[in-house]
């Protein structure tokens, strides 16, 4: 299956940054017509954005839920997200994309805030449709903590190792890695690529331009995608930019990442 597998960034496709509940609607409709263009089969998934880590930061939900008042926030988070969801899906609908949601409260459970159980039937079955299923950061139940937060984040790379993806299509509000944070500091160098053969060079070179607050977020970030996504070729791209999606699928622009 030459499945593709796209996240929409909940920093780019809502207004995350100003700790407003609203999407960048403009922006959002132009992602959903490059969508419309992608041939084949492909899942995207969208994070929450400001939808989701607003109420999980005022209700104290992220590390699961004790109080009758954190039940309320968890609800009250489930019932946020998925008016974010119906607002992307909405836009896919409108640009011709057979997106169907797929809520991910009904096919996941957590243990401590990782994945123990994804019912993946739907998903198959709808890309048997040559429909695209659609997954976004949600609270799920979890086994330990009754409730936590499932982010794209965890969901996209779980996905693509089950399903054997080809290509993962990570869209941030970057243009791909960098050598520091390209928004704090002007002299951060763009990482074209990376891969086995230079990952030792790259991180060296990050541990030296860097502060170590950065070094570690940076850092991390690499280390999880060699972790998680290995042998998927995977692309980190600047959402932001119109017609963007599209030349990351031909590796035209970002970050192009593939561990083996």
């Amino acid at each position: 299956m030459n499945l593709i597998i796209i996240k929409l960034g909940g920093s780019a496709i809502t207004k995350k940054s100003e700790n407003k509940a609203e999407t960048n609607k403009k922006l959002l409709h132009n992602i959903c017509v490059d969508v419309s263009k992608i041939k084949g089969k492909k899942i995207i998934v969208h994070g929450a954005g400001a939808y989701g880590h607003k109420p999980v930061k005022e209700f104290k939900i992220n590390n699961g839920i004790k109080t009758e008042k954190q039940v309320h926030g968890f609800t009250e988070t489930r019932a946020s997200v998925q008016k974010l969801n119906n607002e992307v899906m909405q836009e896919l609908i409108k640009c011709g994309i057979n997106a169907v949601s797929v809520n991910p409260f009904d096919v996941i459970i957590q243990n401590n805030k990782k994945i123990s159980y994804f019912d993946l039937t739907k998903i198959k079955k709808l890309l048997e449709l040559n429909c695209v299923p659609v997954l976004f950061g949600d609270m799920v139940l979890d086994k330990s903590l009754k409730a936590s937060v499932v982010s794209g984040d965890a969901i996209v790379p779980f996905l693509a190792k089950k399903l054997n993806a080809e290509k993962v299509l990570l869209g941030t509000d970057v243009n791909g890695l960098f050598t520091n944070d390209p928004k704090k500091n002007k002299k951060a160098k763009h990482i074209s690529e990376l891969n086995n053969s230079n990952y030792n060079e790259i991180i060296k070179g990050i541990k030296k331009a860097s502060t170590v607050d950065v070094t570690g977020g940076m850092k991390g970030k690499i280390d999880k995608i060699k972790k998680e996504l290995k042998g998927i070729k995977t692309i980190v791209f600047d959402l932001k930019k119109k017609g963007n999606i599209l030349k990351a699928i031909n590796e035209k622009t970002g970050t192009k990442i593939l561990f083996k």
